[in-house]
């Protein structure tokens, strides 16, 4: 049979084979040095990531020709605010940039800190996802780089930006209106050149609310779509079924559109009712979220921090998590590491609400019209939720409710998990904190199987991860003991004074 090949049997689905037959597989490749058997992957939206983020520097084309459009409209403040919010993004990503190259020397880090300042961020780090650029000196992988910075762009920028865009519309109505549109260009007046000119702002306001959307799904859907994912969190990840992701990653991209613009339409009412009216909602609403994080505690973020550090580093992921939720409805922040299934939820509904609250304060001209818009968004969103729960595997539908906090999923993740890497990663790449109450089960797994990590070597095994309780007296002292390395991040650390 000559069509009986590795490569037939890499496109055979593991539902179709014999559980046997698949076990001596896998069995194979792993002692091939493989994670499991050979599969040939399908081809999905997943492949174009790298396109979909170079397609969302279109927003970042869209901010400058809006900070043009307020220039020359007599609107220079507006435009200072918009360039405020993205020199904001690129310095807390320029921090982020030396945070995760302090391994490397100052070359390194000057070349990256460009890449930054020039804009050219997007293109790199999706360049790199492409190539499965591998960089042992980095914090992160590729992967997780390029959608953290994306998600300070979102936070920092497009959401930011769109709610001052629909806030200005509100306030000048006219503006690129046919009087001003004739008076910059009566050299060239065409009847395209007027109507693009009238209709700038509202086509940016749109175009800035689809990256927005765009940029949510591509992050939801990346993490749900990546294997190492799957398999070292097969209770989280795995919601996306195979055979439809393009339709559930449109159904989220327009979710996620139409969640940021009816959400900055709120906030650009409140703000034209009166600005501390909008800011007593915001921090209304942060106050709350934070408050519930610090009464189930689990307000710190995962990561291994300690000191001051630890604190500013949740504080400030808390509130980008939640701005980002709250303005696009970023599936993936539904995870107990993140945001939470419950609180996830209660902030999807609130968001949804909030506008028509806004509205009430509002007794402009265009009140009915805003109401009218306002209502397609709502009940369009309603329809294509719908859509989304019958287009994704039901299974997982508890994770967008659920109460769990980090600490309890990784206590859950450890004794669930069934392979060593993932029982690995959840004990100890969280913070120590988050496995309080199973250090004794966490040190007789240990004990059984460090001394076949340390022969075998697997790439996820790195000792210095491991705290001193849970060592073996004979292991901890044959790696350093007090003195040795340990794998934990403090603020002397993360600017380079000390070694990690």
């Amino acid at each position: 049979m000559d069509w009986f090949t590795p490569g037939f049997v890499s496109q055979i689905p593991d539902d179709f084979i014999p559980s046997r037959t698949l076990q001596q597989l896998n069995n194979a490749a792993v002692a091939a040095g493989k994670k499991e058997r050979e599969k040939l992957q399908p081809k999905t939206l997943s492949s174009m990531k790298e396109i979909v983020i170079t397609l969302t520097t279109v927003d970042t084309m869209t901010d400058v020709y809006t900070i043009y459009l307020y220039k020359v409209n007599g609107l220079p403040s507006y435009a200072n605010r918009m360039v405020v919010m993205i020199s904001i993004n690129t310095l807390i990503q320029l921090v982020g940039v030396l945070g995760l190259n302090k391994k490397k020397g100052w070359r390194a880090v000057l070349k990256e800190g460009l890449i930054t300042v020039l804009f050219m961020r997007p293109f790199v780090d999706a360049w790199r996802v492409h190539k499965k650029h591998d960089d042992s000196n980095s914090v992160a992988n590729p992967l997780a780089f390029m959608l953290g910075n994306k998600a300070i762009e979102l936070a920092t920028e497009s959401i930011p930006g769109c709610v001052l865009q629909c806030y200005v519309l509100l306030l000048n109505p006219s503006l690129g209106s046919s009087r001003w549109a004739s008076e910059a260009c009566e050299p060239c007046r065409t009847k395209l050149t007027l109507f693009t000119l009238r209709s700038g702002a509202i086509i940016s306001i749109g175009i800035s609310a689809f990256m927005t959307g765009l940029t949510s799904a591509m992050i939801a859907y990346d993490f749900d779509t990546d294997q190492p994912h799957r398999a070292t969190q097969p209770l989280f990840y795995g919601y996306i079924k195979d055979g439809r992701r393009g339709r559930t990653f449109l159904l989220m991209t327009t979710i996620s559109t139409l969640h940021s613009l009816s959400r900055s339409l709120g906030y650009a009412i409140l703000a034209v009712v009166d600005l501390n009216l909008a800011l007593r909602f915001f921090v209304g609403e942060m106050g709350a979220y934070i408050l519930y994080k610090l009464l189930r505690r689990d307000f710190y973020f995962w990561p291994r921090l300690e000191g001051i550090l630890s604190v500013i580093i949740s504080l400030l992921q808390r509130t980008l998590a939640k701005v980002i939720t709250d303005f696009c409805g970023c599936f993936h922040l539904r995870h107990p590491l993140e945001m939470g299934g419950a609180a996830y939820c209660a902030s999807m509904v609130w968001a949804q609400v909030m506008p028509f609250v806004a509205l009430r304060f509002y007794n402009l001209a265009n009140r009915q019209q805003l109401q009218t818009l306002l209502v397609c968004c709502f009940g369009s969103w309603l329809v294509l939720n719908g859509l989304f729960f019958a287009s994704i595997d039901r299974s997982f539908v508890n994770t967008f409710f659920g109460t769990k906090t980090g600490p309890e999923y990784t206590v859950e993740l450890f004794r669930t998990s069934a392979t060593d890497e993932a029982k690995f990663r959840a004990a100890f790449k969280n913070r120590r904190s988050f496995v309080n109450g199973i250090e004794d089960e966490i040190k007789l797994w240990v004990g059984e199987n460090i001394d076949r990590w340390r022969r075998e070597e697997p790439a996820w095994f790195r000792v210095d991860k491991i705290g001193d309780e849970f060592l073996p007296s004979d292991v901890f002292e044959a790696v350093g003991g007090a003195g040795r390395r340990r794998s934990i991040m403090s603020v002397r650390v993360f600017v380079g004074l000390e070694e990690e």
